[in-house]
């Protein structure tokens, strides 16, 4: 689930992880994450999650280290590494 937020300072798109995230929502996930404009701040919220596969660990990794810098997107993570 994703909601976007537009704010004086900014978009906030808050993603809320499901309870169980396979590498079958690989694609959704990353065309959610790939289409953040610059200046967004995503907000990756996996409290209620019970399992993330490695895949899916190393895609947000990924694109919070890497990704999102190049494309001017700040990222944070809750509930998970």
């Amino acid at each position: 689930r994703r909601v976007l937020e537009k704010q004086t300072e900014g978009n906030v798109l808050h993603i809320q992880l499901a309870s169980q995230v396979s590498f079958l929502n690989r694609a959704a996930l990353e065309e959610v994450l790939y289409n953040a404009e610059s200046g967004t701040h995503v907000l990756i919220n996996a409290t209620g999650t019970e399992y993330i596969d490695p895949d899916i660990i190393a895609l947000i990794r990924d694109f919070r280290d890497k990704t999102a810098k190049v494309r001017g997107v700040t990222v944070s993570t809750k509930g998970c590494q």
